[in-house]
């Protein structure tokens, strides 16, 4: 019996390379815009191994329709501890939550917004630690209108643990909950932000930004410069800036 399983072994290790060099296949494809023929691919993996956890997640990332969620619900059939898997559905659980706003909804808006919450709650029973999902919390329950599930008290709560796990994001999340009142600045909060933690290229970018928002075009290109100066990649930020001039020229603002 030994003897068998160890033929056996390399056989199966190879299969599932060829899955997953496969589901590369079809991820290379839907980025190229040939999403159909990434659903063939995944499809085809599906029929003969119906436990493929990455390819079920695949497969919901490339569909545009209402399989999206029982797709990646599937996955973590199969992989229940994948936190990109979970962070994923609280997404798509999100988007519906937004779709039932449009109409007004407030049924639908409520249970997807439970939903997602919930999902969130599961990825820190996992990883206490998780900024993204922390950050997540704090925007749906200090941006949603009480009627609809928000709870500016939870959003704080939560900000209170992400403080003690990331000082960017806890900014970020410190942002959401000061952005509704009159007085607000986002430039002076985080230029304070800086002031008080260093000059992080993330940081630098954040208030390039938010010298866009308030157009002050020229301070924001210095942002970046020292960012791009620093991390040549970055260069990409010179196209937030062309678009802050493009916006500004369809509202007629430059000549």
């Amino acid at each position: 019996h030994t003897k068998i399983v160890l033929a056996i072994q390399p056989m199966f290790l190879l299969y599932c390379q060829n899955n997953t060099n496969e589901i590369i296949k079809a991820y290379e494809l839907r980025m190229d815009g040939h999403t159909e023929e990434a659903i063939n691919v995944l499809s085809k993996i599906i029929r003969s191994d119906s436990t493929n956890a990455l390819a079920y997640f695949e497969l919901a990332r490339s569909l545009e329709n209402d399989k999206k969620i029982d797709h990646i619900i599937k996955a973590l059939d199969y992989d229940s501890k994948n936190l990109k898997y979970r962070f994923y559905l609280a997404n798509l659980h999100m988007l519906e939550a937004y779709k039932a706003m449009k109409t007004n909804n407030k049924e639908l808006i409520t249970k997807n917004l439970n939903l997602c919450t919930e999902t969130l709650k599961n990825i820190l029973a996992i990883k206490p630690d998780c900024r993204e999902s922390l950050l997540f919390l704090i925007d749906i329950y200090g941006s949603i209108p009480e009627d609809m599930g928000g709870n500016v008290d939870m959003a704080k709560t939560y900000l209170k643990t992400l403080k003690s796990v990331d000082l960017l994001y806890a900014a970020q999340g410190e942002l959401i909950l000061k952005s509704k009142e009159p007085d607000f600045d986002i430039v002076n909060h985080w230029k304070t932000y800086i002031d008080t933690n260093g000059e992080s290229n993330e940081a630098l970018v954040k208030l390039g930004k938010a010298y866009l928002m308030t157009d002050n075009k020229v301070k924001a290109k210095k942002c970046f410069a020292k960012v791009i100066n620093r991390d040549p990649e970055q260069v990409i930020l010179h196209l937030d800036v062309a678009r802050a001039h493009l916006y500004k020229a369809m509202r007629g603002g430059d000549k």
